[in-house]
């Protein structure tokens, strides 16, 4: 282990040791849950009678989520994720728990009782996540103190492919 750690350090990136168990629910999340997400959001778009009518107002927002969901490599993780359920269902459980506290909050601003209209409602919660995203992409993540990727320059690539081969520089 020391070995392979010398070597991650000799070539300048930093050893990360995690359980494997920690690995695959962390993995649940970031990887697995925005590919099931898609996949959901698809299946409720398709069963829609407007569906002829999604299918051309597809914007890039639900395109680039619903190519987690298309993406081979992620398809083998849901599968290999739905094997070992549990790490994944607390994952789609806090994701219930959050739309379902954004439904009550628009449900009850919009009703005679609320103080808030729902737009109001509406626009809390999406402050509330772009804080969220805001204090993750400022944070560092590593003993470096590097900040981590930033969330627009993330690419769908292969993780071996990427070790191997390195990042394709963006056209600028």
């Amino acid at each position: 282990m020391r070995v392979l750690a010398s070597l991650v350090d000799g070539v300048g990136a930093i050893a990360y040791f995690i359980d494997p168990l920690e690995h695959d629910a962390l993995v649940a999340g970031t990887h697995v849950l925005p590919a099931v997400l898609g996949a959901a959001v698809l299946r409720v778009l398709d069963r829609s009678p407007s569906a002829v009518d999604l299918r051309r107002l597809i914007g890039v927002d639900l395109q680039a989520m619903l190519e987690a969901a298309a993406d081979a490599d992620a398809r083998a993780d849901v599968a290999a994720a739905l094997t070992g359920f549990a790490p994944l269902g607390q994952w789609l459980d806090r994701v219930v728990d959050e739309i379902g506290a954004l439904r009550a909050a628009l449900t009850t601003a919009g009703d005679a009782h609320g103080t808030r209209a729902p737009r109001e409602a509406a626009a809390d919660w999406l402050a509330a996540a772009d804080r969220t995203r805001a204090s993750w992409r400022a944070a560092p993540v590593d003993p470096r103190g590097r900040p981590p990727v930033a969330f627009d320059a993330v690419e769908h690539v292969n993780p071996l492919t990427q070790l191997l081969f390195g990042r394709r520089k963006r056209p600028r």
